[in-house]
């Protein structure tokens, strides 16, 4: 019986010591447990397991995994946070799940703006239906792709938006980083307009001034014949485009550096257009335009008709501005007014008041600007591009000098007009 009694109670105090150690190792494993779950959700781990044993080391390991895991995930948001770039994932159908904050200088919308949104609604409309089927191929593939839209901002502007996107399975959405290649897009616009210019504006005059000299020098003329006189003639007339393309673009470098000396001063608004009209007679004259200053002032076939400057009290404006610079301006507009209308056209010129502004403006019934055209028509090397397809014979140089010096004395340019139906381009002018 006494062996009995003792198998018994060492059996007894076996469980005992059993169930002891299933407590306390049950509970260890239950934290690690735990803390695996709240490193996949990125939690605040439980207290650190005490002792030395391998639950202990396998408690410290993981803490080290999550605090590792914790750093990459802090230094990636910082990367995407101070990035020029736009992160954002989008659903398969277009929603906007994540954007970072990046979205408010690139584009003008804060991060709660565009949360939920449809990306189509940014995209311009033309673009939308490739955008959508990239987004469809991508969660089919499970693959990555690029692809270039255009992008409203909140401003209006249109950007030009480069994607990187790339589809993830697992959580069924598509992470995307977005470019703005506007500036590259515009830099290289601007290197085939000074191509063309070259191959063009530079070539051809030059091109033919070599062509004089060499018939000349080959004795082709006799230097005292009207020949070699014309020929001569047509060297300096060349001579002298050059000259304008070069001082043109002295001029555009100069008012980009915001350089641009204004000598001051007050001059009334009808002078600058009656001085602008009366220095392009003979041009006007060559094609039987008639023109008119609002009101009261007309030109027609060269011939020019003056009139009392208190014709009407809001004619004889003052403003404050470089009357050689709003001269060059004027002159600028209304010789393309003359270029591109027809043979017999009119011209209207005028003045507009408000309590701060004077507004002068210069109007044809030419061939007009198609409206795709009027965003860049101020832009460097940009020419309206006409219906026979002839290229200007300007630089495609002085909307753009017109623009910067108008913004140079405050004011503000800007065009309206539709193909076919004339064109009007008004600036305005501090009156002090």
């Amino acid at each position: 019986m006494v062996v009995v009694g003792g198998v018994i109670l060492n059996f007894l105090i076996a469980t005992f010591l059993l169930w002891l150690f299933r407590q306390a190792i049950g509970k260890r494993i239950a934290v690690l447990v735990e803390n695996t779950r709240r490193v996949a959700a990125e939690r605040q781990l439980l207290a650190p397991l005490s002792d030395d044993d391998e639950l202990a080391l396998v408690d410290h390991s993981m803490r080290e995994m999550a605090s590792a895991q914790a750093d990459a995930k802090q230094r990636e948001r910082a990367m995407i946070e101070n990035a020029a770039d736009v992160f954002c994932t989008i659903s398969s159908t277009g929603k906007i799940l994540e954007i970072s904050e990046a979205c408010l200088p690139n584009w003008g919308y804060g991060t709660d703006e565009l949360m939920g949104r449809n990306i189509n609604e940014l995209i311009i409309e033309s673009d939308r239906g490739a955008f959508t089927k990239a987004l469809k191929l991508l969660s089919v593939q499970n693959d990555r792709n690029r692809l270039d839209t255009i992008l409203i901002a909140k401003s209006g502007q249109a950007i030009d938006l480069n994607w990187s996107m790339s589809y993830c399975e697992n959580q069924k959405r598509t992470f995307c980083v977005t470019h703005d290649q506007s500036a590259e897009r515009e830099i290289q616009r601007l290197k085939q307009g000074v191509v063309a210019m070259v191959s063009h504006d530079l070539r051809i005059p030059l091109s033919a001034i070599q062509n004089c000299l060499e018939l000349i020098d080959m004795g082709a003329y006799e230097l005292d014949s009207e020949k070699a006189k014309a020929r001569i003639k047509v060297a300096l007339s060349n001579s002298e485009r050059l000259l304008t393309l070069v001082n043109d673009l002295l001029d555009l470098e100069v008012l980009d550096a915001g350089k641009l000396p204004l000598v001051k001063r007050q001059v009334e608004s009808s002078w600058l257009l009656e001085e602008a009209t009366k220095s392009l007679e003979l041009l006007i004259a060559s094609k039987s335009i008639s023109v008119s200053i609002r009101p009261g002032y007309s030109i027609k076939n060269g011939t020019s008709a003056e009139f009392p400057c208190n014709a009407e009290k809001n004619y004889c404006s003052v403003v404050t501005v470089d009357p050689d610079r709003i001269l060059q301006v004027l002159v600028n507009l209304i010789s393309n007014a003359i270029k591109f209308s027809s043979i017999g056209g009119t011209i209207l010129l005028g003045i507009n008041e408000s309590a701060e502004h004077t507004t002068l403006f210069v109007e044809d019934n030419g061939r007009g600007i198609a409206v795709e055209k009027l965003s860049e028509i101020f832009e460097p090397f940009a020419q309206a591009s006409v219906s026979d397809g002839k290229r200007g014979a300007g630089t495609g140089l002085g909307l753009a000098i017109c623009k910067r010096i108008v913004e140079a004395h405050g004011g503000q340019i800007r065009v309206h007009s539709e193909l076919g139906k004339g064109s009007r381009v008004e600036f305005t002018l501090p009156k002090k």
